[in-house]
């Protein structure tokens, strides 16, 4: 399946300052990467290769009603790496129509081409419902049996046996897949056109949205100020359609997943495709919640730090150094390149053969999508990576963020289509560990930055946890609300007030905040996703500690945890490595390393 990690919705954050030495102006994007080059996922005709999956297909249907008491495991695996393979040739194809459109929303043929594709894809996998649904029928003892004969797929297939209480029939699977591309498929791309092409003018120039959020770190208070008010007044354009398109998008998740399903509420479809129970991510947003005071220390500190009287959400991102300085894609992407480098050559050496290959696209462009990802392509081709580089210093982690997600991909490029990926929590853990080391790596490059470096890693520990969390906890109210016939008005004042208890009192927060959310693409895209972003940063948090302990003696055991991908559950991942996903105290250890880098800048302050 088409898999895309993305970086956090977030506004830009500060940058390095002068001592980089990099350049303002279009020239920070001397040498920026554009356009991708796809020849490495071996689709050569779309319409060819769809014929040629759909020859395959045909092929494997021949065994629909085969899967039974009957069938030999032998035989059964030789039918399931096939059905394995068939799901690696659907991904790549999916790919590679699906991009073209993310790097231009206005390429009608490439519109097209996807729309045509994917309608195609859905049917041949309409066609293969039956391998799954019927070893989900299996008796317990065959069952074992053929998951015996598969080692390499078992915890696949064991996923699909646990999906059985939510799994319907045949016939309304089939429906679902046919439904989806010209249904909810198609307001997530009319979602995608809209906030694409949307035009902001804070000032007597247009810029695109990317361009917009880097002047919300400007060291002009005034210039911070008018780029969130333009941001949300040209939002606020669409407001009508962005707001029906999230309604029908939570209408649609709970009809298909807590009506039909019967999952016990929506967050809980996402946990369980996350592998994760419910349990376990209340328990991750609760230790949020509980250190929201944290970052209220953390908010008045800042605020003292930059002289300001009251410290308003608009100042968030403020820059603590003076200057407004670019940095060149060139230059950022050196210094990623640098600190994979220095952790493992292995990792270094993947970074910088996608570059050499072609697998970035890193210029902002009208008509792009915004914000970054890295899109898998399975275990027969190298991932793509997608920014929009602007050259803050935001952008140079955001190029780690996405690097670290390509590694992970292609270290797990050892299992198979079906388990190279790991769910959504866990798929975050190399590219924040690898923002961790970006920030250690700049700090020994250039130490005279310590306290601008500090404060960019709170910013981020902020960022990436605390708003991603306030976002879930939104999202788990916002799809009862919507239920229950809440109007968007309704929805703004649900999200101020969590804004509001996130923020604490000494933080002015202007009301035109309430409408944020419309914003988040995330909550559109991948209801729930979110949370994996604060569960990322924690766990990579615990894995940066033990990498600070042990050194290098480490490197082999992160690398083996990437490899693993999706070929075990999270929390037997996370065991490994000494975390217990259900127990607050191993989530808080995170925010006692927050507290130790806010002690650090006090510190530093103080002198």
């Amino acid at each position: 399946m088409l898999s895309k990690d993305s970086s956090p919705d977030t506004s830009p954050e500060p940058h390095a300052g002068e001592v980089l030495n990099g350049k303002s102006g279009p020239s920070a994007l001397t040498n920026i990467e554009s356009r991708w080059d796809y020849s490495a996922l071996g689709v050569r005709d779309v319409e060819a290769d769809l014929a040629e999956v759909e020859q395959a297909v045909e092929t494997l249907s021949k065994s629909n009603g085969r899967i039974n008491e009957e069938l030999s495991p032998e035989d059964f695996a030789t039918l399931f790496h096939e059905y394995d393979r068939v799901q690696g040739l659907m991904t790549r194809i999916g790919l590679r129509v699906e991009l073209p459109t993310d790097i231009n929303t206005k390429d009608e043929a490439a519109q097209a081409l996807k729309s045509q594709a994917q309608n195609k894809i859905a049917k041949l996998q309409e066609a293969l419902l039956f391998v799954e649904h019927e070893f989900k029928d299996l008796s317990d003892d065959t069952a074992k049996s053929f998951i015996s004969a598969c080692p390499e797929h078992a915890y696949y297939l064991q996923r699909i046996r646990d999906y059985a209480p939510h799994t319907l029939s045949q016939e309304s699977e089939a429906l679902i897949l046919s439904k989806n591309p010209n249904g909810i498929d198609s307001l997530i791309q009319l979602h995608n056109t809209i906030t694409s092409n949307l035009v902001f003018k804070p000032t007597d120039k247009d810029l695109n949205e990317s361009e917009l959020r880097k002047l919300c770190h400007s060291t002009s208070r005034e210039t911070r100020a008018q780029a969130y008010k333009s941001l949300y007044e040209v939002y606020g354009t669409r407001r009508q359609e962005l707001a029906l398109i999230y309604s029908a998008r939570v209408n649609d998740w709970r009809s298909e997943m807590v009506e039909r399903r019967k999952y016990k509420q929506p967050v809980s479809a996402r946990n369980m495709e996350n592998d994760l129970p419910d349990e376990s991510i209340e328990a991750l947003l609760l230790t949020c919640r509980a250190n929201h005071d944290l970052f209220h220390r953390y908010f008045r500190f800042k605020g003292e730090r930059l002289g300001l009287g009251t410290f308003s959400r608009h100042d968030l991102y403020a820059p603590v150094s003076t200057g407004d300085v670019n940095i060149s894609y060139e230059h950022g992407a050196q210094l990623v390149q640098e600190a994979y480098d220095a952790f493992s050559p292995e990792f270094g050496s993947i970074v910088s053969g996608l570059r050499q290959r072609g697998h970035i696209d890193s210029q902002p462009r009208t008509g792009k999508v915004s914000g970054a990802y890295c899109a898998g392509a399975g275990i027969t081709s190298d991932p793509y990576v997608f920014e929009n580089y602007t050259g803050s210093i935001s952008d140079v982690f955001t190029t780690a963020h996405e690097f670290g997600h390509a590694i992970h991909d292609v270290l797990a490029k050892v299992q198979t289509e079906l388990t190279w990926h790991p769910p959504l929590p866990v798929a975050e853990t190399a590219s924040t560990f690898g923002e961790l080391l970006l920030s250690q790596h700049m700090l020994s490059a250039h130490p005279e930055l310590e306290e601008t470096l500090l404060f960019r890693e709170i910013d981020n520990f902020y960022a990436a946890v605390i708003r991603q969390a306030t976002f879930a906890e939104f999202e788990v109210t916002a799809h009862d609300m919507i239920h229950d016939g809440a109007s968007t008005s309704d929805l703004d004042a649900a999200y101020y007030s969590g804004l509001k208890d996130q923020f604490g009192p000494d933080v002015d927060l202007p009301d035109y905040f309430a409408t944020e959310w419309l914003t988040v693409p995330h909550f559109v895209h991948y209801p729930f996703y979110v949370y994996a972003y604060s569960f990322g940063q924690l766990f990579s948090t615990a894995l940066y500690q033990r990498y600070m302990d042990e050194g290098d003696e480490f490197v082999p055991q992160m690398r083996e945890l990437l490899s693993l991908g999706g070929s075990m559950s999270p929390a037997e991942l996370c065991q490994s490595a000494g975390f217990d996903i259900n127990n607050t105290a191993h989530w808080q250890q995170g925010f006692e390393f927050l507290k130790s880098k806010i002690e650090r800048l006090e510190e530093i302050s103080a002198k």
